[in-house]
């Protein structure tokens, strides 16, 4: 029997050491910073305080000076704001006393807080979820996105500042990077409820719904596939060191984002940690990430990981292989490499033989009518031998 397999080394340690907080000092700044205090207290952690004056407000002063309106200086903005951090590390160092410094940065927003936290060489960065501007709350998104890939630690978005966190959701692509959140997770949080869950999509299903292959038929490959991935979702977790007693397993059908929403509202997480899922930078820049999406989206606060395990992405899922093998389970033999047909070929049989719309019927193959013939297995045993890139 093979030992088990450790979990991925994380960049987050089981307790940490120092937490920085960046803040604009608006409502939601102070909230991100009171967590950040939570936080570092109950891991008896130093706490920095950041806040950045961004570019756009040295262009609105040269502005103002334009038009002789009165203008503070950098020196007088700079003063105002130190004094500000002093009286908020104040109102949170509390007793016991936490060891609290404050910086005062200008600049721009991702970048020199992604600075800071390397200076201070954090364990953890907390930014909250909404400042004092609605203009500069459009722009969060880009901050969050660049902060994914410049920040040297994981990066907390905070939208609450409770208590411990009791329910802790942990999404998972089933990559090392993912198993390498989830064991952070447990760690940090030694007292939670986990809920480790996965979604998936079947290969070609948009295909199959449009060769007119019946509803129940595809419902029957995704109860297939959701039994078969359940047991390896439990494996995955053990070999995270997560023991059920600790854990909730769940499995669904359906568009990732939209599936982490719904499990936020029926866990009632106050928490979802994750690894940024692997996808192409262009496709990322384009459409956006699912960790971006729930960073901006989920009811609760969203710790997501970066750097070590995590930052590489791990290696690629392996859902889409353990969905086919399950609707192949509704056919019959397997057939040889997929790579050998023709999308083509595949598409033009799938709309053409009404075999083909009875894929559970145990035929044997499918027989294309068209110009181009060519003889295929029925549809499961065809995404059974889907390879996986």
């Amino acid at each position: 029997m093979s030992a088990p397999v450790p979990p991925p080394a994380s960049d987050t340690p089981a307790r940490l050491t120092r937490v920085l907080a960046a803040t604009d000092l608006s409502a939601g700044g102070r909230r991100a910073a009171r967590r950040a205090a939570q936080l570092a207290r109950s891991h008896r952690a130093a706490l920095t305080l950041l806040t950045v004056i961004p570019a756009w407000d040295e262009l609105v002063q040269t502005l103002a000076g334009v038009m002789g309106a009165p203008v503070p200086t950098r020196a007088m903005i700079e003063a105002d704001a130190a004094a500000a951090l002093d009286a908020l590390a104040a109102e949170l160092r509390g007793e016991p006393a936490l060891t609290i410094d404050t910086r005062v940065a200008f600049g721009r927003p991702a970048q020199e807080i992604a600075a800071g936290a390397a200076q201070a060489a954090a364990d953890l960065l907390v930014l909250g979820a909404h400042g004092a501007h609605p203009v500069r709350d459009l722009l969060l998104g880009t901050t969050v996105q660049k902060l994914l890939r410049t920040s040297p630690c994981p990066l907390l978005v905070s939208k609450h500042a409770g208590g411990d966190y009791a329910r802790v959701l942990a999404p998972t692509d089933l990559s090392d990077a993912a198993r390498g959140a989830l064991a952070a997770a447990a760690a940090l949080f030694p007292s939670a409820q986990l809920h480790v869950a996965h979604a998936f999509e079947l290969p070609y299903e948009g295909l199959m719904q449009h060769a007119g292959v019946d509803a129940a038929a595809v419902d029957a490959y995704r109860a297939a596939a959701r039994e078969r991935l359940l047991p390896e979702l439990a494996r995955w977790a053990d070999a995270a060191g997560v023991p059920p007693a600790r854990r909730r397993l769940h499995v669904a059908h359906g568009y990732p984002p939209r599936c982490i929403d719904q499990w936020v509202d029926r866990c009632g997480a106050d928490l979802v940690v994750m690894a940024p899922w692997s996808k192409p930078p262009i496709e990322a820049a384009f459409i956006g990430s699912v960790s971006l999406h729930t960073a901006l989206a989920a009811r609760c606060d969203v710790l997501l990981m970066r750097g070590g395990a995590a930052g590489r992405g791990g290696p690629p899922r392996r859902s889409t292989q353990a969905a086919a093998q399950a609707a192949a389970s509704c056919g019959s033999t397997r057939t040889s490499k997929f790579t050998e047909l023709d999308m083509k070929q595949l598409a033009c049989a799938l709309s053409c033989s009404a075999r083909a719309r009875s894929a559970c019927a145990g035929s044997a193959s499918v027989t294309c009518g068209c110009s181009t013939t060519s003889t295929i297995r029925i549809l499961p045993s065809l995404i059974a031998s889907v390879p996986v890139a």
